[in-house]
């Protein structure tokens, strides 16, 4: 089964073994060439192994045929902000934010790469905004200290792979 041998990838990944880890995600796609996440995920271990050019050319890939995808869109914007190419991990993750504008972790998110790139009064607006919905909703927050002198949730602070956080 295509899952089993993509969760047990992201485990591989979790322990930190790439190499090994982008090989059991390829065996999840001879198996299910179209499994996006796996897919996703195997153009982030491609970077993990030095090979962040060709998981970008991957992505592209995965991006042609599935341009609308909020879940391609935001990954793409990690990967971009994670290689380095951080005015395009802006823009799609402003892309993402348009399709998803009231979830806190894409505006956080959204502000950390702003952050990045020194425009600090956009991303205290998107800070801002998340905190007002959480507030709305009633949820308990992150520690908003930390958040409001820069701080961004590891998730973001790393740019990692979003398919991977839940391991």
């Amino acid at each position: 089964f295509p899952d089993h041998w993509y969760n047990f990838a992201l485990v591989l990944d979790h322990l930190e073994r790439h190499s090994d880890a982008l090989t059991v995600m390829e065996r999840a796609l001879e198996l299910n060439p179209q499994y996006l996440a796996a897919g996703v995920s195997r153009c982030f271990l491609l970077g993990e192994t030095g090979k962040a050019a060709e998981g970008f050319r991957s992505f592209r890939q995965l991006y042609a045929r599935s341009a609308d995808d909020f879940d391609t869109v935001f990954a793409l914007g990690s990967f971009c902000m994670r290689h380095g190419w951080k005015d395009a991990g802006v823009a799609q993750l402003k892309r993402a934010e348009l399709a998803r504008p009231n979830l806190p972790y894409v505006l956080l998110a959204t502000a950390a790469a702003l952050e990045e790139l020194g425009q600090n009064e956009a991303a205290r607006e998107r800070i801002e905004r998340a905190r007002s919905i959480l507030d709305t909703l009633e949820i308990p927050a992150l520690n908003w200290s930390q958040v409001q002198a820069g701080a961004q949730p590891p998730v973001q602070r790393k740019w990692k792979n979003p398919c991977s956080t839940q391991v």
